[in-house]
This record gives structure tokens, C-alpha cells and sequence, in this order.
């Protein structure tokens, strides 16, 4: 992912935060309220712990927002394999679908809304609620849910990021978390 400002994520058991400028200054917003702040240089490696349950995308989301452009990435779940980057925040979109069956798929947001879960006859499955524990007008909003299948459209009515783990390795990579692209047409 390209670096920027300002990015959100998981922590999943830790996430590295990184920049290629000296002196970058960051501020960090879990979805709990949790907060801190620092400086970073480019040989520098901040490590951010999760607040809530952190396996399997279930715990807190991070805000992170900077001086200068920043990236980071989540360190992997309990289960061993592979983690997912941080998504800058400008390109967080209101519409994705899920390529294969999951273990769970989970969405941050800067903002309260809602997510209509269509299956392929555009029926509504569900609808998923985003929200946050915190009272810190920079706190992200959540949301996860557990094994959604193959094809589930994702519909919300503000702009999120969105994560998933496969629950097989075909077509792709079983237990590997990943991020998801999406788009508002």
C-alpha cells in the first residue's frame, strides 16, 4: 500500500509502523479510546500492541494519523500465517464483495454506519452495524462477521476498509488474512 497521513488497520497480534521521512510525528486512536502519540525517523520501527482481542481481526481498529506520509502493517494472527497492510484512509470505499468463503471479514471506519450484506439474488443477508467502545471523536468504528460465503456483496452507507480470511486454499491462500479492494460504483 502506498504510504499516507493517515491509515487505518488491525493490530492482530502487533503492528509495525514505519516512514521514510526523519521526524514524522503520529498519533494513534484504537476504537476503545486507547490514544498515544511520538515521532518517528525512517530507521525507525514502532511497534502499536492491539487493544481488545487481537487474533483474528477481532480486536480494536487502529487510526493512525501523521506529520508525514506513514505506512504499517499487522503482524500475523494466532494461526500462523501471513498479515495485511494498512489501508490509507483515502481509499477506503462503500462497496466490496468477498471472492471466496471466509473465516470472518471485518471492517474499520472513521465514521458510524452501516453495512447491508446482499447475496447473489440481492437478497439482504444481514445488516452489520459499525461502532466503537471509545468516546474519542478520532476512535474508528467496527465491525466483523463470522464465515461469510463466496460472492457476499458488502453495501455501506459510509466509506470503510475491509479484511478477510479465506477458510480454504482454493483459489486462495487458507488462513491468510488479506485486504480487500473496493469501489463506490
Amino acid at each position: 500500500m502506498p504510504g499516507h497521513t493517515e491509515i487505518i488497520g488491525f493490530p492482530s497480534n502487533s503492528m509495525r509502523l514505519t516512514s521514510v521521512v526523519d521526524g514524522t510525528r503520529y498519533n494513534i486512536f484504537h476504537s476503545n479510546s486507547v490514544s498515544g502519540s511520538g515521532s518517528l525517523n525512517k530507521a525507525d520501527v514502532i511497534q502499536v500492541n492491539p487493544q481488545g482481542t487481537g487474533s483474528f481481526y477481532q480486536g480494536d481498529r487502529l487510526l493512525i494519523m501523521s506529520s508525514k506520509n506513514i505506512s504499517g502493517a499487522s503482524f500475523a494472527d494466532s494461526d500462523g500465517y501471513c498479515a495485511a497492510p494498512f489501508m490509507p484512509t483515502n481509499l477506503m470505499k462503500k462497496k466490496y464483495i468477498i471472492p471466496v468463503n471466509g473465516d470472518y471479514i471485518a471492517f474499520a471506519s472513521k465514521q458510524a454506519g452501516s453495512i447491508d450484506v446482499l447475496d447473489s439474488s440481492d437478497n439482504i443477508v444481514t445488516t452489520l452495524t459499525l461502532s466503537r467502545t471509545g468516546a474519542e471523536a478520532n476512535a474508528p468504528y467496527k465491525v466483523r462477521m463470522a464465515t461469510p460465503l463466496a460472492g457476499y456483496r458488502f453495501v455501506s452507507t459510509v466509506d470503510v476498509a475491509a479484511w478477510y480470511q479465506s477458510s480454504s486454499a482454493s483459489y486462495a491462500g487458507s488462513d491468510d488474512e488479506t485486504i480487500l479492494y473496493g469501489t463506490n460504483e
